[in-house]
């Protein structure tokens, strides 16, 4: 794996859609069984294949479609392979036609392979920064560049704007000048530097100030959850209308503990924490979470309003 040259073809290749409509459908004709197998079940097997493919293919805003390379042997990260919680809030973020981030600044957390970020990008984000752990960025850096091959803006982590011009023409001021539409950043959410990165890389009205935060399947130990949400709060202070920057986590229960803790301090760092009804996310598996959240910095000055009080 580790398909740095991206010239040749991935060994295996599989497109999600197609897989996920394949298991339903093979589950209600119960194929390769003498009775239907239960479509979660099916769905399952689906989800397996499509973990262990070398490469995944997602159709995205109707005629697009992005071509996302997965590596397992990322063992010290989980951003190797598309989880299904990436796969299901990007579903939920095209059902409306991308309403939800058409125009917006927008950056991932735990972006892993990039596909709900890129997604995102595809649906009309005016700019997305994408951001994970640096053991995942290789991958990441890959998947960018093969799904954005002609977007002269997208930069990383450690380039500086200066670096990024050099490659334009001196005379283009309007290039020059335009802040990169998608970019990856280093981020562990417990290191101050690399979130000082993400939030100030750019000017001021650059991608440092986030109208939307997306995050899946990023809650899996209890120890993390406060970074990780402290990281979101942080993102979404500097969005061009604080009351409306929202947050859209997608979870399964890895861990009781851990999920338990992110509903709890979730709903304390926010003014508003909402868990999307199952009919409305509308996912072939029941077992993802989707919760909306905003009201990060409204309800942090409540809180210090609160202790000022007390005392």
């Amino acid at each position: 794996r580790g398909h740095e040259a991206m010239g040749g073809p991935p060994t295996t290749s599989l497109h999600y859609q197609s897989v996920i409509a394949d298991a339903v459908t093979g589950a209600e004709r119960g194929d390769a069984h003498d009775e239907p197998t239960s479509a979660p079940a099916a769905v399952a097997e689906g989800f397996f294949d499509l973990a262990n493919a070398d490469v995944v293919r997602y159709a995205v805003g109707g005629d697009d479609e992005l071509v996302v390379e997965q590596d397992q042997s990322l063992h010290d990260s989980c951003g190797g392979i598309v989880w299904e919680s990436a796969f299901c809030l990007a579903q939920l973020l095209q059902r409306d036609g991308g309403k939800r981030v058409r125009g917006k600044r927008v950056v991932e957390l735990g972006a892993g392979a990039g596909l709900l970020g890129m997604s995102a990008a595809k649906l009309g984000a005016e700019n997305v920064v994408l951001t994970d752990h640096p053991s995942a960025m290789p991958l990441l850096r890959r998947n960018v560049r093969r799904n954005f091959p002609n977007d002269e803006e997208t930069s990383f982590s450690g380039e500086t704007t200066e670096t990024r011009n050099d490659s334009h023409d001196a005379n283009d001021e309007n290039t020059r000048n335009m802040p990169p539409r998608v970019s990856c950043f280093e981020l562990d959410w417990q290191n101050e530097s690399h979130l000082r990165s993400v939030l100030n890389e750019s000017h001021e009205g650059g991608p440092g100030a986030f109208d939307v935060a997306l995050a899946a399947d990023v809650v899996f130990a209890k120890d993390l959850v406060k970074p990780l949400l402290r990281c979101v709060a942080a993102a979404l202070a500097r969005s061009r209308d604080p009351r409306r920057a929202t947050a859209y986590v997608c979870l399964q229960e890895r861990c009781a503990e851990a999920f338990a803790e992110f509903k709890k301090i979730a709903r304390e760092m926010c003014d508003t924490f909402t868990e999307l009804p199952k009919d409305d996310v509308a996912f072939v598996d029941d077992a993802c979470f989707v919760f909306e959240m905003r009201g990060f910095e409204s309800a942090k000055k409540k809180k210090k309003k609160k202790k000022k009080g007390d005392d």
